[in-house]
C-alpha cells in the first residue's frame, strides 16, 4: 500500500512521470501485467507457495495496480 501511495504521489508532483503514466500504451500494460499476476497466482498452486516466486508475482500485481491508480 505504501508504494501504491508512493507512486500516485510521484505521478501527482512529476508532470512528465504523469503524462507517462496516462498514456493509453502504459495503462494497457499496467492492466495486462495485473490480471496475468493475478490469474497467475491463482491458477498455479506453486507460485502461490514459493517463497520468491510469489514475492514477484504479487510486486508485479501491485506494480500494475499502482499504475492503473496514479
Amino acid at each position: 500500500m505504501a508504494f501504491t501511495f508512493a507512486f500516485a504521489l510521484f505521478a501527482s508532483i512529476n508532470y512528465s512521470f504523469a503524462t507517462f503514466v496516462k498514456s493509453p500504451l502504459t495503462l494497457i500494460l499496467a492492466m495486462i501485467l495485473l490480471m496475468t499476476s493475478i490469474c497467475v497466482l491463482y491458477v498455479s498452486k506453486h507460485s502461490r507457495r514459493t517463497v520468491p516466486t510469489n514475492y514477484l508475482w504479487l510486486f508485479a500485481a501491485t506494480l500494475g495496480e499502482s499504475t492503473l491508480i496514479a
